[in-house]
C-alpha cells in the first residue's frame, strides 16, 4: 500500500499552488518591468512621435480655450470629440498638475503600462494562473501605433485586450458580468471606436465558439446586446458631420504590394531595430503556432479558440488589408498592432513547470532587452530630433499665425517605409502644434473637422476674422516625400512657396533647412528671431513694389505678383485702379506683399476671362510665360508697356 501510494505522488500532475506564481514574485516582477517602461518614456525630454503634437495641442487647447484673454474663441469653435478621447482623457487632467512636457510623458507612460497590464491580464486569464508568460507584455509595450502617436488608438486597444480578459475569466457569464463587459466595450469606444470594432469581433468568436451545440444563435444575441452601447458610439460617428464629408472631397483606397507589406511586417509588429522587430514577429508566429498545434491536439479551452482565430486575422488583415481607406489612414498596419498581443497571449497556457521562476528569469530577460533596445532608440530619435526642437525654449512669443515649414520631419529616421525602423515615421511633420503649445498663437494645419473625433475645428468665418491663407494640403504633404526634397529645384519650388504664403502670416518656422534654403527665405525679406544652422523662426518683412503700367487704355488691364520660382499670383490688381501719371500711365503700388526674387505679370484681358490666357496682350520684353522678372529688397519699380488695344474690354 505505501509503494502504492509512493508511485502515486511520484506521477502526480502538477497543481494550480506549483505552476502558479506567488502573488509577492509576480507583483514585484511587474513593478519592476513598469518602472523600466517608464524610464524608456521619461529618459527623453521629449519623445517625437507623428501626430503626438497635435494631441498635444488638442488637449491644451481645451485647457485653455475658455481662460480670460486667450484669442482662441476668436478663430476656433469646439467639437464634441466623443470618440476619440483616449489621449484627452489621460493628458488634460494632469495639464492641472503639470507642464505639457511632464504631462505628455506621463500620458505616454501610462499608455504604453496599461498595454503591458493589459496583456498580463490576457496572459493570466488564458493561463488561468499567474504565469511568467504575463511579463511578455513588457517587450510589447511600445507598438507601431504609439510611434505614429496614435496615442488613442493605443489606450482603446489596451482597454480592448482588458475586455477580453475580463471575458475569458468567466466561461457563462452572469447579467452583472456582461453588463460589466458593455461598459468596458463602451469605454473602449469613447478611447477609439475603431479599437472597439475590432475588439467587437475577437468577443463574438469566443462567445460563439465556446457556446453550448445549439447555443450559438443565442450566444450572438448575447454579444449584440453587450455591445449595443459601442454600436451607438460607432453610428454615431458614422452620421457625425464632417468637414470633408460635406465638401465632396473624395479619399480613395490604397494598396501596397503583399511582398512589400510582408518586408515591413515585423516592424509593424514591434517596430524600431530589427533585432527587436524580430523579437516581436517571433513571438507572434510561435504564439499562432502554438495555438494551432493545441487546438489540432485538442488541448486548447474554448476561449484560447477564440483569441486564436481573432489573431490569425487580424495578422491576414495587416499583411493583405489596405493601407488607407476612405476616412481613416495606415488601417492595416493598426491590425497588426492587435494582432501581435492576441497571438503572443497564446504562449500563456504553456509549460506547466515546478520551476516557474526559471521561466520568469528568461521572460524577465527578453522583456529587458527589448526595453533597452527601446530605450537606445529613444536617445537617438531624442538627439536628431533636438535642433529641430530648440526653438521651443526660445525667448520669442509666437503671437497670430505660424506657418511651419518641415523641410526635414525624420529626425535621422529613413523616410523609405520599407527600411525605416517605424515605418511612415516623420516625427516632426506637425512641429507647427508644437510650437503652438510651447511658444503660442495658432498652426493652420490642425486636426479638425469631424465632431466625433476632433475638440475644435476653425470657425467658418475664420478668414474674415484675419486667419492668413497656407499652401494647400498637397503642398505640404510633399514635405513628408523625401524624394520631393531631395530633388533642388523641387526644393527651391517648395521653399519659394512657403515663403509666399509665409509673408501674410505673423510668423514662419522653419526646421530641417540647409543653408541654402535659410539663406533663400531670409532673401525673401524675413527678419530672424530665432536662428541656428538648420532651424529659424521668422517674422516677414513688408516690401513695396511699383509697377508703372504704360498703355493707351488702362482698361482691361490687370497686374499680378508672384514668387519665383513661379508660382500662384499672391496680388492682383487692376490697372484703372493706379495712380494717374504723366502720359496717362497708371502707378500700381503693391505693399505689404513679399520680398525677394518676384514675377511681375502685365496684361490686357482681351478675352474677359479673369485671368491672363494665350490670347491676351502682355508687357512688352516678357517672358515665355508673360512674366517679368524682378528682386524686391526695400521698394523697387517695373516699367510694364501695353501695346496694343486687343479687343476691347466690356464696359
Amino acid at each position: 500500500m505505501d509503494a502504492e501510494r509512493s508511485a502515486s505522488k511520484s506521477v502526480r500532475a502538477p497543481s494550480l499552488e506549483d505552476t502558479e506564481l506567488s502573488r509577492r514574485v509576480f507583483y514585484l516582477s511587474m513593478v519592476i518591468g513598469s518602472l523600466a517602461v517608464a524610464v524608456a518614456v521619461f529618459s527623453v525630454p521629449y519623445l517625437p512621435t507623428n501626430d503626438g503634437p497635435q494631441h498635444v495641442l488638442s488637449g491644451f487647447l481645451q485647457k485653455e480655450f475658455s481662460e480670460p484673454g486667450t484669442p482662441y474663441s476668436v478663430f476656433l469653435e469646439p467639437l464634441p470629440e466623443f470618440a476619440e478621447r483616449g489621449f484627452a482623457v489621460l493628458f488634460e487632467p494632469l495639464l492641472e498638475l503639470f507642464s505639457w512636457r511632464t504631462a505628455l510623458s506621463t500620458t505616454l507612460s501610462l499608455a504604453t503600462l496599461s498595454g503591458a497590464w493589459a496583456f498580463a491580464a490576457l496572459a493570466c486569464a488564458l493561463a488561468k494562473r499567474r504565469t511568467p508568460w504575463a511579463f511578455l507584455g513588457f517587450a510589447l509595450a511600445f507598438p507601431w501605433t504609439f510611434y505614429m502617436g496614435f496615442v488613442p488608438f493605443v489606450v482603446g486597444t489596451n482597454v480592448g485586450l482588458a475586455t477580453v480578459a475580463y471575458a475569458l475569466r468567466y466561461d457563462e457569464p452572469r447579467r452583472l458580468q456582461l453588463f460589466l463587459l458593455s461598459t468596458l466595450l463602451f469605454v473602449e469606444a469613447v478611447m477609439h471606436v475603431g479599437t472597439s470594432v475590432a475588439i467587437g469581433l475577437v468577443l463574438l468568436l469566443v462567445f460563439l465558439v465556446r457556446a453550448r451545440e445549439g447555443q450559438r444563435l443565442r450566444a450572438l444575441g448575447t454579444v449584440l446586446l453587450v455591445g449595443a452601447p459601442a454600436a451607438a458610439v460607432l453610428m454615431t460617428v458614422l452620421v457625425a458631420p464632417s468637414r470633408a464629408r460635406a465638401s465632396g472631397i473624395h479619399e480613395p483606397w490604397i494598396w501596397t504590394p503583399w511582398l512589400e507589406r510582408l518586408h515591413q511586417l515585423p516592424r509593424f509588429m514591434l517596430p524600431g531595430p530589427m533585432p527587436r522587430a524580430l523579437l516581436g514577429s517571433l513571438l507572434v508566429v510561435v504564439g499562432l503556432a502554438t495555438g494551432l498545434r493545441r487546438a489540432r491536439n485538442g488541448e486548447a479551452s474554448r476561449g484560447e479558440l477564440g483569441v486564436l482565430g481573432a489573431a490569425l486575422l487580424f495578422v491576414v488583415v495587416a499583411l493583405l488589408g489596405p493601407l488607407d481607406a476612405p476616412g481613416w489612414q495606415l488601417v492595416a498596419p493598426r491590425f497588426a498592432c492587435v494582432g501581435a498581443p492576441l497571438a503572443a497571449a497564446l504562449l500563456a497556457p504553456l509549460w506547466p513547470t515546478r520551476s516557474p521562476r526559471a521561466l520568469l528569469a528568461a521572460i524577465l530577460a527578453l522583456a529587458g532587452a527589448s526595453l533597452a533596445i527601446t530605450y537606445d532608440f529613444h536617445q537617438r530619435l531624442s538627439r536628431a530630433c533636438e535642433p529641430a526642437l530648440a526653438g521651443l525654449s526660445s525667448p520669442v512669443k509666437l503671437d497670430g499665425f505660424t506657418l511651419p515649414l518641415p523641410l526635414d520631419p525624420y529626425c535621422g529616421v529613413s523616410s523609405d517605409p520599407r527600411v525605416s525602423e517605424v515605418p511612415h515615421l516623420a516625427p516632426l511633420f506637425h512641429v507647427g502644434a508644437l510650437y503652438a503649445v510651447a511658444r503660442g498663437g495658432f498652426t493652420p494645419y490642425m486636426f479638425g473637422g469631424a465632431a466625433s473625433i476632433h475638440a475644435f475645428q476653425y470657425r467658418p468665418d475664420a478668414r474674415q476674422k484675419g486667419m492668413p491663407p497656407s499652401p494647400p494640403p498637397s503642398l505640404y504633404v510633399a514635405l513628408g516625400r523625401q524624394e520631393v526634397l531631395s530633388d533642388r529645384a523641387k526644393r527651391e519650388f517648395i521653399v519659394a512657396r512657403f515663403a509666399e504664403y509665409g509673408s501674410t502670416n505673423d510668423h514662419l518656422l522653419v526646421i530641417g533647412a540647409s543653408a541654402e534654403d535659410l539663406a533663400s527665405i531670409l532673401a525673401r525679406g524675413y527678419i530672424a528671431d530665432w536662428l541656428t544652422a538648420s532651424a529659424m523662426i521668422a517674422h516677414p518683412r513688408r516690401c513695396t513694389l511699383d509697377v508703372l503700367v504704360h498703355a493707351d487704355d488702362p482698361r482691361g488691364v490687370r497686374v499680378e505678383v508672384g514668387q519665383r520660382p513661379a508660382g500662384e499670383a499672391v496680388q492682383a490688381m487692376a490697372a484703372e485702379r493706379g495712380e494717374p501719371i504723366a502720359d496717362g500711365s497708371r502707378r500700381l503700388t503693391l505693399s505689404g506683399g513679399g520680398c525677394g526674387p518676384l514675377w511681375v505679370r502685365g496684361f490686357r484681358d482681351v478675352d474677359s476671362s479673369g485671368g491672363a490666357s494665350k490670347g491676351d496682350v502682355f508687357c512688352a520684353g516678357a517672358g515665355r510665360d508673360g512674366s517679368l522678372n524682378v528682386d524686391v529688397v526695400d521698394r523697387a519699380e517695373v516699367q510694364c508697356r501695353i501695346e496694343g488695344r486687343g479687343r476691347p474690354a466690356e464696359p
